[in-house]
C-alpha cells in the first residue's frame, strides 16, 4: 500500500497576547508483505517491509523570539512474523530512522506467544527499544502562561519487556488477564515550572505608589511584573517594567490605552479591550433586548470607565440606535448635579 497524507494549521490569537503557530506535514507511507510460507499455510511465514517519510515546518510569531524550524525523517521497517505450529507465533521487527536535527537510530522489538490447547491458557511476553522525538512545540513553544520550550531537548529513549498471561473461563464467556511490565526510560521530557516566589506590594490605587512599587520589585530581582488594573494604576508599573526590559502583564486591563504601542513592545494585558466590550453591550441592547435608545452616565474617574462608555455610543450610534443624552459624573460625587 501506498499512502500520502497532508497536514496544514495555522493558529492565530488577537488581544493581549497576539500570537501566530502554523504547521505543515507532509508525509508518505509505503508497506507491503510477501507470505513466505508453502502449501495451504502461505501465511505462516510473513515479511513486512516498510518505508516512510515526513517533511515537517513550524512557525511561530510571538512578542517572544521568532521561530521557523523545519525538519525531515526517513524510516525503513522490517518485520518477520512466523507460527511455526498453531500454538506459538512469534515475530521480530526492526526500524532504522535517518533524522535531520538528531542522531540516526536503529530499534527493534521480539514478541511471542504460546497457548496450551488444553487448558486455553495463553501465555506471552515482548521486548524491544523504541524512540519518540520532541515536538516542535517542546523545544521552541512560548505561551503568555509561561511555558518556554527547551531547544536542548533530546529524544526520548525506551527499553523494556513484559511477560503475560491469560486464561478464559466458562467456555470463553469470561476472561482474566496479568501482565507484568519492566521498562527503562532515558531522557523523560517532563513539564517543569520556574522556581519563583510571588512578591506582592499595595498600590493602594494610586498610580504613584504603584510606580514606586515596581521599581521596588524590580530592585529586588524582579523576573516580570504583573501590574494592577486598569490603565490608570497599572501603566506607571507597566512603564517600570518595560525600561528595566522585562516583561510586564495585567491581567484585566481592558482600557485600549493599555496596550504595547503606548506601554512599550513588552507589556501586555490578558483581557479583550473596550472596543469589544462596548461592542457587546450595544449589540446586547440593540439586538438582543430590542433597545433603540439609550441614556448613558459615565464615569470620568478612570479611563477604563470612559472608554466603555465611548465604544459603546460609537458602535450602539452604527446599529442605528439613538443616545438621548450622556451624563457625566466623578467616583466620589455626591450628586449628577455637580456637572
Amino acid at each position: 500500500t501506498l499512502r500520502y497524507t497532508y497536514l496544514d494549521t495555522d493558529n492565530q490569537t488577537t488581544g493581549g497576547f497576539p500570537s501566530r503557530y502554523a504547521a505543515r506535514k507532509d508525509g508518505v507511507y509505503f508497506q507491503t508483505t510477501l507470505n513466505l510460507g508453502s502449501g495451504p499455510r502461505l501465511d505462516r511465514h510473513r515479511l513486512t517491509v516498510g518505508v516512510d517519510y515526513e517533511d515537517e515546518d513550524y512557525q511561530q510569531r510571538t512578542f517572544f523570539p521568532d521561530q521557523d524550524q523545519s525538519l525531515d525523517n526517513l524510516g525503513v521497517v522490517l518485520e518477520y512474523f512466523a507460527q511455526p505450529v498453531d500454538p506459538l507465533t512469534l515475530s521480530a521487527s526492526i526500524r532504522y530512522d535517518d533524522n535531520s536535527e538528531f542522531e540516526d537510530v536503529t530499534t527493534y522489538r521480539g514478541t511471542g506467544a504460546y497457548r496450551f490447547e488444553r487448558y486455553g491458557t495463553r501465555i506471552k511476553g515482548s521486548f524491544g527499544t523504541a524512540q519518540k522525538r520532541p515536538s516542535f512545540t517542546e523545544r521552541f513553544g512560548f505561551s503568555p502562561d509561561f511555558f518556554v520550550g527547551n531547544p536542548d531537548l533530546k529524544p526520548e529513549k525506551n527499553k523494556g519487556f513484559d511477560l503475560g498471561i491469560e486464561q478464559p473461563f466458562l467456555n470463553d464467556r469470561a476472561h482474566m488477564s496479568a501482565t507484568y511490565f519492566n521498562e527503562k526510560l532515558e531522557d523523560e521530557i517532563r513539564l517543569v515550572g520556574f522556581p519563583s516566589t510571588p512578591v506582592n506590594l499595595d498600590g493602594k490605587s494610586d498610580p504613584v505608589t504603584v510606580g514606586n512599587a515596581a521599581v521596588q520589585l524590580i530592585d529586588q530581582g524582579a523576573q516580570f511584573i504583573v501590574a494592577p488594573c486598569d490603565f490608570d494604576f497599572g501603566g506607571p508599573a507597566s512603564r517600570e517594567a518595560q525600561k528595566a526590559g522585562l516583561v510586564g502583564i495585567s491581567t484585566c486591563a481592558s482600557s485600549p490605552l493599555y496596550s504595547s504601542w503606548s506601554l512599550g513592545d513588552k507589556q501586555f494585558t490578558l483581557s479583550m479591550w473596550n472596543t469589544t466590550m462596548g461592542a457587546a453591550a450595544a449589540d446586547y441592547a440593540f439586538k438582543e433586548r430590542g433597545w433603540k435608545t439609550a441614556y448613558v452616565v459615565t464615569d470620568q474617574f478612570i479611563d477604563y470607565t470612559k472608554s466603555l462608555s465611548r465604544y459603546f455610543i460609537k458602535h450602539f450610534e452604527t446599529l442605528g440606535g439613538k443616545v438621548l443624552l450622556e451624563d457625566k459624573y466623578t467616583q466620589g460625587d455626591q450628586a449628577f448635579s455637580a456637572h
